[in-house]
């Protein structure tokens, strides 16, 4: 009991230091968030759980405004205009009217009509002070001219978010300081997607092949399997000689931009940490090679794949609903395109590199959050993006993945066993937000162009200008630091 009276009076006096209104930011003592891990237990005697620990403050009824780069997945995962009576679009309406009501503020969502544009909005924001913005969500397209231009503050100076809070990934969020900088923080906000496949159960079926549900449980997926599967399923079906998307296909991936999650489902960022907490290019190019060599097996060899541009062919030119192709490699995002396919599909995580990896690892596919340099209230913006963060972990994932993946999309309580891994193995690499350095994360979709395996040579013609944009975004981080 005594305990309990003590941690009440630590939280009235909390309270206390915060109730002086969100327009002083200034007044409130800073710490810097330990995203290491460590930390102390007492937050919960404070409250029960860690979201009632976050602190309520009374904003007096302003706007708050959130600038959120406007692409494709924008509405479909962040934005909900109204309430339309389908379950996650009433989730996300919601969430953002709890926080309105909880901290007395008018959230503005301000999308700008194209995602580059973001970076110019904020620029223009900072020089002219014509609109404050609050938090903005920021695409990989406009990371890299929005740092160098020195317009976000850094997270570790913010009280709130407190990176020792469940909805936050600690592991995962070292990878996105550089030097104990952080400026970029995913966020719960948006539904964390990664990358899968999705395969054919009558094709499993109808050709005696092995379960990829217990290949994954037993840890036998591995890309040496997966082409395994995947071989001795495509056919000429018109009889043309001519290998094209009316024939039928083991596999079949957008080769472009989808060609990245091959490296990380190897476990195998591009880029690795030294001792100052400053990014280093990945010199594990053994590792890199068995990727590269195993990849392009699937890729170019005996017709097993069909490989497309989105750009040109758009999703999935070979459907899973056409019965023609056993697996598919896929955006999670895309799986509400299978919604009304009438072939009954699994879905697993991406092949690992061999038995001797542990995880079935894959890469964060989505964007970051932010605080501009000239926000009207630091404080405000820190703990209104720890408490939407929060609201979101608990009020929008579970309806995505209860509701949507588990009964709308997916056919078994297997695939649904099978999200909750991917999920739970999601990684960040702040590699590919960074157009400097495609040389490295695009390095599949490169050598696939050329039907080539050579990575000694394509790294030692492209090491110097990756070096170079590294040091530059070392550079950006460091002028933060100082």
């Amino acid at each position: 009991m005594e305990k309990f009276k003590n941690a009440v009076l630590v939280l009235a006096i909390l309270m206390l230091a915060l109730l002086a209104g969100c327009d002083q930011s200034g007044d409130i003592d800073v710490k810097s968030p330990d995203i290491t891990g460590g930390g102390d237990d007492d937050g919960a005697e404070i409250a029960a759980s860690p979201k009632e620990a976050i602190p309520v403050i009374d904003c007096g009824g302003r706007e708050f405004n959130f600038l959120i780069g406007d692409v494709a997945w924008t509405f479909r995962d962040i934005i909900a205009e109204e309430f339309t009576g389908e379950a996650l679009n009433d989730a996300k309406y919601q969430r953002f009217r709890t926080i309105e009501d909880r901290y007395n503020i008018k959230i503005n969502q301000l999308h700008n009509a194209e995602i580059q544009h973001t970076s110019d909005l904020l620029k223009k924001s900072v020089m002219t002070d014509d609109i404050q913005y609050d938090l903005t969500y920021l695409h990989a397209s406009g990371v890299p001219q929005t740092v160098s231009a020195g317009l976000l503050m850094d997270w570790g100076t913010f009280r709130y978010p407190d990176f020792d809070n469940p909805w936050w990934n600690k592991k995962n969020m070292n990878a996105m300081t550089v030097k104990n900088v952080l400026l970029l923080s995913p966020s719960a906000i948006e539904l964390q997607y990664s990358s899968a496949i999705c395969f054919n159960k009558q094709m499993v079926q109808d050709n005696a092949l092995e379960s990829p549900y217990e290949l994954v449980k037993s840890g036998d997926w591995t890309m040496d399997k997966f082409y395994e599967l995947c071989s001795g399923l495509s056919k000429d079906l018109n009889g043309d000689g001519k290998w094209d998307r009316q024939d039928q296909y083991g596999f079949t991936t957008n080769c472009n931009w989808m060609l990245k999650s091959y490296l990380y489902a190897g476990n195998h960022s591009v880029l690795v940490k030294d001792e100052n907490d400053a990014p280093q290019l990945n010199g594990d190019y053994a590792r890199l090679s068995m990727i590269v060599e195993k990849m392009m097996r699937l890729f170019t060899q005996n017709n097993v794949s069909y490989m497309y541009e989105a750009n040109i062919d758009g999703n999935f030119p070979i459907s899973m609903d056409s019965g023609r192709v056993f697996a598919i490699g896929m955006h999670l995002g895309e799986i509400s395109l299978l919604r009304n396919s009438d072939i009954d599909y699994g879905i697993v995580p991406m092949p690992k590199l061999d038995k001797a990896q542990q995880e079935y690892t894959g890469i964060f596919w989505g964007g970051f959050y932010s605080v501009p340099i000239n926000t009207p209230d630091k404080e405000a913006s820190g703990i209104i993006f720890e408490a939407l963060s929060a609201e979101s972990h608990y009020s929008i994932y579970p309806v995505f993945k209860e509701q949507q993946l588990s009964i709308k999309f997916t056919r078994d309580e297997e695939s649904i066993k099978m999200l909750d891994m991917i999920y739970e193995n999601i990684v960040y690499d702040m590699a590919y937000n960074y157009s400097g350095l495609d040389a490295y994360t695009n390095i599949l979709y490169e050598l696939y162009k050329k039907k080539s395996t050579d990575v000694t040579s394509y790294i030692e013609k492209n090491e110097p200008k990756l070096h170079s944009a590294l040091e530059k975004i070392i550079e950006s981080y460091e002028a933060y630091a100082n």
